[in-house]
């Protein structure tokens, strides 16, 4: 029986030869579902690249694109997905907008930025759409795959 495994693609090369690289390689092991969370603030270069990559996935191995993008909620709930494509995809960081009027502006003390419009849009789907479950005690039904450039751990540290 296959394992699921979530590759989480932030449009950038690593991440991209990450997706493709699992695809190729291990789809006989996995049911991988690769999920590109568009904030509304990317350069039109990288969802041109994203996209291209989708039609070469889909060609090649026969996978759907999934794009999300964050619903903000008021109140105490935290950010769910809709799905959008190249084509309707935000691209005057009208997503990235929501969440600054809901949470102020992020920064290294109060980085919400990533977990609402990345993490809960991505989760949300994965949960909602597919049925996978990501537990709090570790018992998951999948795998994530995030790829980290070489430089982003000394760039998270703040070095």
């Amino acid at each position: 029986m296959k394992k699921n495994l979530l590759v989480c693609r932030s449009g950038g090369r690593t991440s991209e030869f990450m997706y493709k690289y699992i695809l190729e390689n291990h789809a006989d092991e996995y049911n991988i579902v690769g999920i590109f969370a568009n904030t509304g603030w990317e350069h039109h270069k990288t969802l041109e690249f994203v996209h291209n990559n989708d039609i070469e996935n889909e060609r090649l191995f026969g996978v759907k694109p999934v794009w999300v993008e964050a619903v903000v909620h008021k109140g105490r709930v935290s950010s769910t997905h809709k799905l959008v494509t190249y084509e309707t995809a935000s691209r005057n960081m009208e997503p990235f907008e929501e969440v600054v009027k809901k949470y102020g502006l992020p920064n290294s003390a109060y980085p919400h930025c990533t977990r609402e419009l990345k993490e809960q849009p991505i989760h949300d789907y994965i949960k909602n759409v597919m049925g996978w479950s990501n537990k709090a005690d570790g018992d998951s039904n999948y795998f994530t795959a995030l790829g980290i450039r070489s430089d982003e751990p000394v760039r998270i540290m703040g070095g």
